[in-house]
């Protein structure tokens, strides 16, 4: 280079002359001095890391964003079997997670899927599976909850032949039996079982496993997986609580699921303060009665969904805090219920305040009948001695796996955490974990490094925070309202409340979405970097020359989504 002859040009009179080198100045590579250096890496999204399911939902709200409904619709199939169900009954962890709540209010995700679902059956969608072959593994389900179900269509995904054994004589479990028609529309349960009917999972109704099929009959099946539920209701432990008027309210709402309606009165105690207590309340009130819960700690500690509450509230059920029930006394054709004065006291393991009595004289309580939602239990009584179960639930590792090598469990009879995307997520692992054994050779020593590699979000463990998004490059915005039914059309019957948002309403709230950890191909790393040093690839992606990047961190700041992170550059300091 400094051999080159400098081009020397002459300018005006009196101007000395200008020299121009036509030598390149690659060989000075400027980043040499970089301390910092940024590096483009993808990682999850807050929403789809808290998701129960699994479920990649910056994914499919892309994709949604970008018109490919269909295309989200899959990509919420890769986790999860029951879009529809869970865009009307999850309580939606994965908004409480969204960054977007921080900058004014989450995404409505759940609203999102509930549309993709819709629209996916008004268009005739159908599930894709691989076709089965002449003699496929052959995996037993017991119960068709969405443990069950979730299993079941992972596990049929994976080329095996799943057989699910339901004790009823309807499918669905929970999902039919113990959440009311105005959450959860039958014909969108039945909509959904059918597709996963339509793929090859067999399906066998009336069929409950320890009575009308023995458990030997699971020998001839390599894999089992229990997921029976939690059906039966916790006594209350008090004098009375045998005698006429007093039902379960899991039982309650079973047999109004049914179609039955039973004779609970004009004046009805709930007792209970979770989810099932909501729902038999609610219930209750479509029924006619005038309804009053009952729940011994105070409305901060109460294990339902908030929203549930505040609807029920809306609706005019009257709720009483701080009341225990004591004893139960029939009085001609009414029931007297005594309630102990109850206060709050120290945190207990579970985080949520105890209770201590609060002194003071008791209160009585007249109502035509009580209905008791203090938590339900599952039935171990047809698993194998072999099989071990702790304070309620069958021990399982977080595959599934139980102490008996052939036996896996989930959703209520395995977890503490009862809500339906939790069940489904639970079927999902087991079924990569019984998927891999089988691969394998046996269930005993399944190989599940490959299976927590694909449950892996992408990019990492760590979500990303609400503090790496530029929030300078997003508006405030509105988020989409739920239509529902008017307060008085809801009461007459059990017509669906939320209905649904339309094909724009779903559009516009797409807009809202940060795309948290996801590259969208801004070019802000691009323009803003004074060095130049950040191009695009032919695949769209961007790539860093670290030659003449000098690590100043423009990048990193002006990318919206958290993408660009900068990283001591090890190999400067040395």
């Amino acid at each position: 280079m400094a051999s080159e002859k400098p081009l020397c040009l002459k300018g005006e009179k009196d101007l000395p002359e200008l020299v121009v080198s036509l030598g390149s100045m690659l060989w000075h590579r400027t980043g040499s001095w970089r301390y910092l250096r940024p590096e483009y890496r993808e990682k999850p999204a807050p929403c789809g890391h808290a998701c129960p399911a699994g479920n990649d939902v910056e994914k499919f709200l892309r994709l949604a964003s970008e018109g490919d409904f269909d295309g989200a619709w899959r990509t919420i199939l890769a986790a999860s079997p029951l879009p529809g169900v869970c865009g009307r009954v999850c309580f939606h962890p994965c908004e409480k997670a969204c960054n977007r709540g921080r900058y004014d209010r989450p995404m409505a995700i759940q609203a999102i899927e509930r549309f993709l679902a819709d629209q996916a059956s008004v268009r005739g969608l159908a599930i894709e599976a691989p076709p089965i072959g002449s003699s496929p593994d052959r995996v037993a389900i017991i119960g068709s909850g969405p443990a069950g179900l979730s299993c079941a269509y992972h596990l049929r995904l994976a080329g095996i032949k799943p057989v699910v054994f339901e004790a009823e004589g309807a499918l669905g479990g929970v999902l039919r039996h113990g959440i009311p028609a105005y959450r959860l529309p039958k014909d969108v349960l039945d909509r959904e079982i059918a597709m996963l009917a339509a793929i090859g999972i067999e399906f066998q109704t009336g069929r409950r496993v320890g009575k009308d099929v023995p458990w030997e009959a699971m020998g001839e099946y390599p894999a089992v997986f229990a997921a029976a539920g939690a059906h039966r209701g916790r006594r209350l432990g008090i004098a009375g609580e045998d005698g006429g008027g007093v039902l379960g309210g899991l039982e309650f709402l079973r047999q109004v699921a049914l179609g039955l309606r039973p004779d609970i009165g004009k004046r009805v105690c709930v007792i209970g303060g979770g989810n099932t207590a909501i729902d038999a309340a609610r219930t209750a009130l479509r029924l006619g009665a005038q309804v009053t819960m009952v729940y011994r700690r105070s409305k901060a500690e109460m294990p339902a969904h908030p929203e549930e509450v505040e609807e029920a509230e809306r609706e005019g059920v009257e709720i009483r805090f701080l009341l225990a029930p004591a004893g139960v006394a029939r009085e001609g054709d009414g029931i007297v219920v005594e309630f102990q004065r109850m206060a709050l006291g120290d945190p207990g393991a579970d985080g949520r305040r105890t209770i201590v009595p609060a002194g003071g004289r008791n209160v009585f309580i007249r109502f035509d009948s009580i209905l008791v939602a203090a938590g339900e239990d599952a039935d171990f009584s047809f698993l194998p001695p072999a099989v071990r179960a702790e304070k309620g639930q069958v021990v399982v590792d977080e595959w599934g796996r139980t102490s008996e090598p052939r036996v896996f469990a989930g959703g209520d009879m395995a977890m503490s955490s009862r809500t339906v995307a939790h069940a489904i997520g639970s079927g999902r692992r087991a079924a990569m974990a019984i998927a891999r054994a089988l691969a394998a050779g046996g269930p005993a020593e399944p190989a599940t490094e490959a299976a927590e590699t694909a449950e892996a979000p992408p990019g990492g463990v760590e979500p990303v925070p609400f503090e790496a998004v530029n929030t300078a490059y997003f508006e405030h915005a509105e988020r989409c309202r739920m239509p529902v039914l008017s307060m008085a059309e809801r009461l007459k019957g059990f017509a669906e409340i939320n209905l649904g948002i339309s094909a724009d309403a779903a559009r516009a709230e797409l807009k809202r979405c940060f795309h948290c950890g996801r590259c969208t191909a801004c070019d802000n790393c691009l323009i803003f970097c004074p060095d130049m040093s950040v191009r695009r690839r032919p695949d769209g992606k961007y790539e860093i020359d670290y030659d003449f990047c000098k690590g100043c961190g423009v990048c990193g700041q002006e990318c919206p989504r958290g993408v660009v992170e900068m990283k001591l550059d090890k190999e400067r300091r040395q």
